[in-house]
């Protein structure tokens, strides 16, 4: 998939959260960053397929790359 339409499919399933995405960025493969507006706060979204994705931190992103 590429990286936009990993963003599509993010505003699928998250709409609310698309709104107030203030930049976004690739992040390897199924993957992109996402920096939220108000809050600046930043957040990986990864999809493989309609139901194998994740929606999470950077921080715990970062974590499940250590193990």
């Amino acid at each position: 998939m590429t990286h936009k339409n990993i963003l599509t499919e993010f505003g699928k399933l998250f709409p609310t959260y698309s709104n107030v995405i203030e930049e976004w960025f690739p992040n390897g493969k199924n993957s992109v960053r996402l920096r939220l507006s108000e809050s600046h706060e930043e957040f990986i979204f990864t999809c493989s397929g309609p139901l194998e994705w994740k929606f999470e931190t950077v921080k715990n992103y970062l974590e499940g790359m250590s193990k």
